[in-house]
């Protein structure tokens, strides 16, 4: 049997027809063998999701299940995935994102060459205004916020050795602050020597009615700043890269939301908005 080299963990809640479509791309992908397993951890669902996921149990062995009695939150549910995970690299996915085709057979390829060092590695999304289709090294925190800004924060950006999952602890400390994905990569880059991430075309989205379900101007304009904080006071980040982060946060993402939240009313965000002219106002009242 081929060494496991990468489990794909999808935490998922009532999204069985997405899943579904989810998972088919994985398993008519020609590099979707035994190196390669799926794990989901379903949020206590009340849809179709079990008879979903069960479909494919029945066919494939490297696909794995495991449906949760109550609903313990999307964020601690990240931890919950990635501890089922038995690849020597973790990988979180969302369960509206799937790999594009010819993905999978380059990570796993990239994956293979990497295993003897076990650098912390990261597979992103270009970002167009910072890094795309390249490799980058880090070395530290201050890198790291440069090159990835607050695409950080994306749940399927973020993958983990398997071996530095385990032995990172009180996993859940920040995700309260709906973060824990961020704060892993954070504690993993500060304490690392080096870090690599590929930049590429990697990801699809599925089409979403509407998007939701938090009050975005508190998390990221407040919770996602405050993620940085124990690193000024260490000294482990400089403040002038935590300025440049603050005003690419609003140039490129607060701003935007703050149009089509509030301003124009767009029907397909349902995210919650109270305070967001407040919570702007603090972070940015004397620019």
């Amino acid at each position: 049997m081929a060494e496991r080299i990468l489990s794909i963990c999808i935490p998922t809640f009532n999204r069985a027809a997405i899943l579904k479509d989810s998972i088919e791309s994985y398993v008519n992908d020609p590099a979707f063998d035994e190196r390669v397993e799926i794990v989901i951890s379903d949020n206590c669902s009340t849809d179709g999701t079990m008879a979903v996921v069960s479909e494919y149990n029945s066919r494939y062995g490297n696909i794995r299940y495991n449906r949760l009695p109550e609903n313990i939150g999307a964020d601690m549910n990240m931890c919950t995935v990635l501890s089922m995970g038995e690849g020597l690299y973790l990988k979180l996915m969302n369960d509206t994102a799937m790999m594009k085709p010819w993905v999978l057979k380059e990570m796993l390829e990239k994956l293979e060459a990497a295993k003897g060092r076990k650098e912390p590695l990261f597979f992103y999304q270009n970002i167009p205004f910072l890094n795309s289709d390249r490799t980058v090294s880090c070395s530290g925190l201050n890198d790291l916020v440069s090159n990835v800004s607050f695409h950080i924060t994306w749940i399927s950006n973020f993958g983990i050795w398997r071996n530095h999952f385990e032995s990172m602890d009180d996993k859940n400390r920040l995700a309260h602050l709906l973060f824990p994905q961020t704060d892993w990569t954070l504690r993993l880059v500060s304490s690392a020597q080096c870090a690599k991430i590929h930049f590429g075309d990697f990801y699809r989205l599925a089409e979403l009615k509407s998007k939701g379900g938090y009050n975005f101007f508190q998390v990221f304009g407040i919770n996602y700043l405050s993620l940085y904080d124990e690193y000024l006071k260490r000294r482990s980040l400089r403040h002038d890269v935590y300025r440049t982060e603050k005003y690419r946060l609003f140039r490129y993402y607060l701003l935007n939301r703050y149009k089509h939240l509030v301003v124009t009313k767009n029907e397909i965000f349902r995210f919650e908005k109270e305070k967001a002219f407040r919570v702007l106002i603090k972070n940015y009242g004397t620019k």
